[in-house]
């Protein structure tokens, strides 16, 4: 699996500041009074190397639940909505496998009442290999 790219990635190749891509990819890069030329070499940046918001990382920096449960967008243009359904994950390891997909039946519909989707994964036994999913799901804003 390919390493995440990160806010400082996005600066480097962009040739700003990690706090200017902060801006930009947020939505404040008006009110940050960063020009529109600035913004949009942001933009193609963040777009070109696939980068995606890491809202667990976002959520800590707010003072927020850690746990996000919105999917993580790709970078729009400023002003532009952000807000999408939200998402919960089951990760599921070869243990627990059994047990806990017995529970989604009734899990599901709980969920939709809240307007939540279920993801669920499975995990295998190597411990750095799940440890790399989970951090995937997460990346993705699950």
């Amino acid at each position: 699996m390919s390493s995440t790219v990160s806010i400082k990635d996005v600066a480097e190749a962009a040739g700003v500041s990690k706090t200017t891509v902060s801006r930009v990819v947020n939505g404040q890069g008006k009110t940050g009074r960063i020009s529109p030329t600035t913004q949009s070499r942001v933009l193609a940046v963040a777009r070109q190397l696939g980068y995606r918001t890491n809202l667990l990382a976002q959520n800590i920096s707010l003072g927020k639940d850690a746990f996000p449960t919105t999917p993580a967008p790709a970078p729009t243009a400023a002003g532009e909505s952000r807000k999408l359904d939200g998402w919960i994950g089951l990760v599921l390891s070869p243990a627990n496998q059994a047990t806990t997909l017995s529970l989604i039946p009734g899990l599901e519909p709980i969920l939709a009442t809240a307007d939540y989707r279920l993801v669920v994964i499975t995990v295998p036994s190597d411990p750095a290999a799940a440890q790399e999913r989970v951090k995937a799901l997460l990346n993705a804003g699950v």
